[in-house]
């Protein structure tokens, strides 16, 4: 497989790492200042790669008990992780164990506990699989909660279109500030080389709701004329359109030409600037 750059990897690092920075200015959260929207930027971003992250060790771990890959292919995996696929009667469970001291993945950051995913079919259409969490924690981020998944089409060249329903949880290292994350998405996976997973890509729409700790909501919007997309080969979204709202404040950020670039152009209406991803 080919390695991931340096630099993505620098960027998957400093991505969760910008909760930290938004904790220290949520008691200003409630304005509309230029710092303001430039925080709930990066926290609207950072909380898509923990989600999107989750989606992909699925894909990885599922394609390590069942196809042979190895978890050092995986692009969220690594060489300590272990994967186990059982069955009990007409329920399948994907275990993805990271171990209890943390392990440095192919991304470069560290993870520790389990994702577990549990349905009667993972690649059958209309059937629900729940991936949850079990005391996980990415760059000691505690993640607690899970993600819906349904399988509604795929299509002759192997796409796959599925419906996503999240309910997250994110607690800082200290455990002092807790945000929420609840979406509701609808994503079109497209697969390429089998067991190859850094030519993959996904297509993206729909809502996304984020609860600061001190209770104000922050709503990401996308409409499916301009979806995003997110290629798997610099782990970041490439093209597309998202709508941020908070207390009727709009901003707008687009995420270029599908240019492995790893920036976005940000716009409030009064001030436009870049943002890396």
């Amino acid at each position: 497989m080919k390695s991931i750059s340096k630099l993505t990897i620098m960027a998957a690092i400093c991505a969760i790492s910008l909760f930290a920075a938004c904790s220290k200015k949520d008691k200003d959260s409630d304005t509309n200042s230029l710092s303001t929207d430039k925080d709930n930027v990066q926290l609207i971003t950072s909380s898509d790669q923990i989600s999107t992250d989750m989606e992909q060790a699925f894909d990885d771990g599922y394609n390590n008990a069942e196809n042979g890959m190895a978890t050092t292919d995986g692009l969220v995996l690594g060489p300590c992780v272990t994967v186990t696929l059982t069955q009990n009667g007409n329920m399948k469970t994907l275990t993805i164990d990271y171990g209890a001291t943390g392990c440095v993945c192919s991304d470069g950051k560290t993870r520790k506990g389990k994702l577990i995913a549990t349905a009667t079919n993972f690649n059958q259409v209309n059937v629900i699989r729940t991936l949850s969490t079990d005391n996980y924690y990415v760059n000691d981020y505690h993640i607690d909660g899970n993600i819906t998944r349904n399988i509604t089409h795929v299509a002759a060249d192997s796409s796959r279109t599925v419906e996503l329903v999240e309910h997250l949880t994110i607690t800082n290292p200290g455990g002092n500030d807790v945000y929420t994350r609840n979406g509701n998405q609808t994503r079109i996976q497209f697969v390429g080389i089998p067991n190859h997973p850094i030519d993959n890509t996904l297509t993206i729409w729909g809502q996304v709701n984020v609860q600061r700790p001190s209770g104000l909501q922050i709503s990401r919007t996308v409409d499916q004329t301009t979806p995003l997309l997110y290629k798997n080969a610099c782990h970041q979204i490439v093209s597309g359109i998202s709508h941020i709202v908070r207390n009727n404040h709009n901003i707008t950020v687009d995420f270029g030409d599908g240019t492995c670039d790893g920036t976005a152009t940000v716009n409030n209406g009064t001030n436009t600037w870049t943002i890396n991803l």
